[in-house]
């Protein structure tokens, strides 16, 4: 018999924290490489495709630019992780909504024992 353990939910937080930083620094690394439009009105239509917002206080033209090469960085690396992404899963500025954690098991009934009512 294997006794399985959930994690507690401080570990689950934890462990979310680290995939968002590996996400986050595996999509730096392919931002570099990746081509975006450099037309504003490009950039923008792009941005609204995605569910972001157009323009961010205080960014320039190029903070823009580069929000949008990190947010297509980001979802190619999800889809080659296998995860479903949909403009609704990217959050805010490209974070990644974790998926809700998975139901508790149901307890299970050992043999002979009878539910007295």
């Amino acid at each position: 018999n294997i006794e399985v353990m959930d994690l507690s939910t401080e570990s689950l937080q934890r462990r979310q924290e680290h995939e968002q930083l590996l996400l986050n620094l595996e999509a730096k690394k392919r931002a570099f490489a990746m081509d975006v439009p450099t037309l504003p009105n490009d950039v923008k239509h792009a941005l609204r495709e995605l569910g972001q917002p157009v323009r961010l206080f205080g960014e320039n033209l190029a903070n823009v630019r580069d929000r949008l090469r990190m947010v297509l960085a980001k979802i190619e690396v999800m889809k080659e992780g296998g995860v479903f992404v949909d403009s609704a899963f990217v959050g805010d500025i490209g974070a990644v909504v974790p998926p809700p954690p998975p139901p508790p098991p149901l307890p299970v009934e050992e043999e002979g024992e009878e539910e007295v009512t």
